[in-house]
């Protein structure tokens, strides 16, 4: 019968091994057999160095780029920064000139395909690098180190003149503290630019209107009525009673809006504003700090991890994946019947059977 032989009659029943290298996997050179009845196939073992290769060099790129685009380095050395992140990218334009010259010499070279597969990883891990870099630095770590380069003031009366305080991030502002609503103005531009003055009775108590400065002034946006007087008030926490504190505002855009919302205050409310500071109302600004470090310091640690689980999955993926496409089968006992009917239309099945059967009752 087609495919059959007796034992004995080959020395070896399956073809030799091919010297193919496999993504993930190498042949082992050793007497082939089959790994279940009726089925002739290689067998190959995981290559651990590829698999970690795949898995720690697109990792290696993504922490040290999304590193220097995050943290401190970026704030002091901006321009060293964006130098690394951008020579992170080396790697892979180096794994991708290997797999060129892989397929060169065989189009369907495993090698070739082994290394586009790295260099798609390293590009992925070097896009969501910069992506992760740019976004946790603005949201998170450049609020920090912008707050952390300023000085803090505590206890402060917000009566006296912003002017010795200009270099202030923080300031705790005297028990007592508020911000004057009465006094608070909104200026409409697209966006409501809402301000108000921070005030302490016990301080300014027996002060002429013209003798005080109004110089502290709590800010938001859409949080008050552009129609005076102000009935609504919600910007930072207005409803927190231990809120006596603020944090300056860093942004540079809405600072002009601002100042003419003050200066709209000042003609209507006939007080005076020399040096205003702008402020984020709220109980506790080094609260708000630790959030900043905690929140940046978390994303990137929660963005390693997460690139790491998907690099162990795509590169097992892969190395199945490769391995079984270089994984080749050979005709044994009971197999290749398929194909050697469609090589040979011309073999007379039944002869052979009849040939068969007259050998067998000859030997008994």
């Amino acid at each position: 019968m087609p495919g059959y032989s007796e034992p004995g009659a080959f020395a070896h029943p399956f073809a030799p091994p091919s010297t193919k290298n496999l993504y993930g996997s190498v042949q082992v050179d050793e007497e082939y057999a089959p790994k279940k009845e009726g089925l002739g196939q290689q067998r190959a073992r995981v290559d651990v160095l590829e698999v970690l290769l795949s898995i720690f060099l697109p990792l290696a790129i993504f922490m040290l780029a999304s590193a220097v685009l995050s943290f401190r380095m970026r704030y002091n050395l901006w321009p060293l920064a964006w130098i690394i992140a951008l020579c992170c990218v080396l790697p892979a334009v180096h794994v991708r000139a290997l797999s060129k010259n892989a397929f060169k010499e065989s189009e369907e070279s495993s090698q070739g395909k082994w290394k586009l597969f790295l260099c798609t990883l390293c590009f992925l891990a070097w896009a969501l690098a910069l992506m992760l870099g740019v976004m946790n630095y603005s949201t998170n770590m450049k609020p920090f180190y912008d707050m952390s380069a300023l000085n803090y003031y505590p206890s402060v009366d917000p009566s006296t003149s912003g002017q010795s305080h200009i270099d202030a991030g923080r300031i705790l502002f005297q028990p007592g503290s508020h911000l004057g609503t009465t006094r608070a103005m909104g200026v409409k531009v697209g966006t409501t630019y809402c301000v108000a003055p921070v005030v302490n009775p016990s301080t300014q108590k027996g002060l002429r209107t013209d003798e005080v400065e109004y110089d502290y002034w709590a800010v938001g946006e859409n949080c008050c009525s552009s129609v005076q007087p102000q009935t609504r008030w919600t910007c930072g926490e207005i409803n927190n009673p231990l809120a006596h504190a603020g944090m300056r505002l860093m942004t540079d855009a809405p600072q002009a809006f601002y100042r003419m919302a003050v200066q709209e205050a000042e003609a209507t409310y006939k007080i005076r504003a020399k040096n205003p500071i702008f402020l984020h109302w709220m109980q506790d600004p080094a609260a708000q700090m630790t959030a900043w470090r905690e929140n940046g310091t978390r994303i990137y640690l929660q963005g390693v991890v997460s690139l790491f689980v998907l690099l162990c999955f795509s590169s097992v993926v892969a190395t199945l994946y490769f391995s079984s496409l270089d994984m080749e089968s050979y005709p044994c006992a009971r197999t290749g019947f398929v194909k050697y009917a469609r090589d040979s239309p011309d073999h007379s099945y039944f002869a052979e059977e009849e040939e068969a059967g007259n050998v067998k009752n000859l030997t008994l």
